[in-house]
C-alpha cells in the first residue's frame, strides 16, 4: 500500500511538470522566470515547498527529537528572516528585475541601478552554483533517506530517482514545472503533516497523553536549552523584556 501511494504521488508530481510544458515559449525569459505570469499564491506554495520539503520531514522533526521543544527557535527564526526579507529585499529585486530585464539573479545584481559589473556576474554565478548545488545534493539526499526509511530501498536508489525525475521535468519546463510541481508538492506535504499529527494523537491516547508522556523525558519541554554558549542568556533576555513589558503595560494603566 505504501508503494503504490508513493507511485501515484510521484506520478501525479512529474505529471503537473511535464503538463507546464504546454506553457513554454521557448524563451530565456521564459525558462529562468515563467514570463512573471505564475500567480502569488502558486508561488508561495512553491516557496514553502522548496524551504521545508526535506527540511521540513526530516531536519526539523529530526532536530526536535534530538533537543525537544527548544527547537522551536529555529523556527521563529526562519519565519522572522523570511518576512524580514519580504520587507526590504523581494520588491527592490523585482523592480530591478524589470527595470534592467535580467532573466537571472546573476545578471541582475551585475546591472543593479543601470550598470553593468561582469565581475559581480562571475561572482554571483558562482555563489549561485556553490549554494544550490549544495542545497540540491541536500534535497536528493533527504530523498534517499525518506525512500530507505519508507520503502527499505538503498539511499542510492533513491536519490538517483529523485535526480532523474527532477532533471526530467526541469529540463523541459524550467522554473514554471519546479513551481508547479512544488504547489503540488506542499498541498501533499500539508496533508501528510495534518494526518501524521492526527494519526500520532490517536496512537498515543490524545492531546493531554501526548503532552504528559513528552513531559516525562528530561528537559524535552523547556524552550531555554541550558547548553547554550552562555548559558542561560536567552531565558534572561525573555524574563527581562517580560518584565519591561509588563512595567510598561503598568505605567499606561496608571496614567489612564
Amino acid at each position: 500500500m505504501t508503494l503504490v501511494a508513493f507511485a501515484v504521488c510521484l506520478l501525479g508530481f512529474v505529471l503537473v511538470g511535464l503538463a507546464s510544458v504546454r506553457k513554454a515559449k521557448g524563451s530565456n525569459t521564459d525558462y529562468y522566470l515563467a514570463s512573471s505570469s505564475v500567480r502569488p499564491w502558486v508561488a508561495a506554495l512553491s516557496a514553502v515547498a522548496t524551504n521545508n520539503s526535506g527540511f521540513l520531514f526530516i531536519g526539523v522533526i529530526g532536530y526536535t527529537f534530538a533537543v525537544g521543544m527548544a527547537a522551536a527557535w529555529m523556527m521563529i527564526a526562519w519565519i522572522l528572516g523570511d518576512f524580514l526579507t519580504s520587507l526590504f529585499v523581494h520588491r527592490r529585486l523585482r523592480q530591478e528585475t524589470e527595470a534592467t530585464g535580467g532573466a537571472s539573479f546573476a545578471s541582475v545584481v551585475s546591472k543593479w541601478g543601470g550598470s553593468d559589473f561582469r565581475i559581480w556576474r562571475r561572482i554571483a554565478a558562482l555563489v549561485t552554483i556553490l549554494f544550490l548545488g549544495t542545497y540540491a545534493a541536500a534535497q536528493i539526499s533527504a530523498g534517499g533517506k525518506a525512500l530507505q526509511v519508507m520503502l527499505n530501498w538503498t539511499p542510492e536508489a533513491g536519490a538517483i530517482i529523485s535526480a532523474i525525475l527532477i532533471l526530467a521535468y526541469s529540463a523541459v519546463g524550467g522554473i514554471r514545472a519546479s513551481i508547479w510541481t512544488d504547489a503540488a508538492q506542499s498541498i501533499v506535504m500539508v496533508f501528510a503533516l495534518a494526518l501524521l499529527v492526527i494519526v500520532t494523537l490517536v496512537e498515543v491516547g490524545g492531546l493531554g497523553s501526548a503532552g504528559a508522556q513528552l513531559a516525562e523525558l528530561p528537559g524535552f519541554m523547556s524552550l531555554f536549552p541550558t547548553e547554550l554558549s552562555i548559558p542561560g542568556f536567552l531565558e534572561r533576555c525573555c524574563l527581562r523584556w517580560a518584565g519591561v513589558l509588563r512595567a510598561s503595560v503598568r505605567s499606561v494603566s496608571r496614567t489612564s
